[in-house]
């Protein structure tokens, strides 16, 4: 068995249908990459494991804003649920609460995937328009230089994730001739959603950092 290396961190993404890892300084370890769990075995080969939420009951406040309300109208907000079930993570002076579900012991800490996109080392001096797809969701990020205009996460069935697009192109007034659309590339991102987005969109590019970049550099 591998010892532990405090420079190897494992993350996790919890998807629909399981888990799926990424990790640092590229082990490649397949008896760690190819587990559907995560138990002692994982836990003696990574010093650190941090499971990534792409869960929907989320709420994004800046700081700012979240020191005028109570604690019962952040409840009350996310669900009926009672607060201190919520994770709650800071970035960018931005105030991150979620809910996710699945616990583990190994688990070293908890991040909600608004959380990896939005940190500031994603972030350029112009307008960008960011779109990632996981599982059966597509996730649209819109900066306005170092300003978070548009964070949201929906689930979609075939072509249906086009419309969300159009519904913040409206919103904020971008121009499909001068906004390009930047695709973070992902294991859930394929051909098939490629072409249907040239259907419509001219300006699309690959951004320039993996959701694996993203992931390993940000959390």
């Amino acid at each position: 068995m591998t010892s532990k290396s405090r420079n190897h961190t494992l993350f996790v993404i919890k998807l629909k249908e399981g888990l799926h890892f990424y990790e640092t300084n590229s082990l490649n370890n397949s008896d760690i990459l190819n587990l559907n769990s995560i138990n002692k075995k994982t836990s003696n080969v990574y010093e650190n494991i941090k499971l990534i939420s792409l869960s929907d009951n989320f709420l994004i406040l800046p700081s700012e804003i979240n020191k005028s309300l109570s604690i019962e109208s952040i409840g009350k907000t996310l669900s009926k649920t009672n607060i201190n079930n919520f994770k709650k993570n800071q970035v960018n002076n931005i105030e991150i609460y979620f809910k996710e579900n699945y616990k583990n012991k190994y688990i070293s800490s908890y991040h909600h995937i608004s959380e990896i996109l939005i940190s500031k080392k994603n972030i350029n001096s112009k307008t960008l328009l960011l779109i990632l797809f996981l599982d059966d969701k597509i996730i649209i990020v819109l900066f306005n230089k170092d300003k978070l205009l548009f964070y949201n996460q929906f689930k979609y069935v075939k072509n249906s994730f086009i419309k969300y697009i159009f519904l913040v192109f409206e919103e904020y007034g971008l121009k499909k001739e001068t906004i390009e659309i930047n695709i973070i590339d992902s294991f859930s991102f394929n051909s098939k959603i490629k072409n249907e987005f040239l259907k419509y969109f001219d300006k699309i590019v690959m951004y320039k950092k993996s959701l694996n970049e993203i992931i390993t550099s940000n959390v």
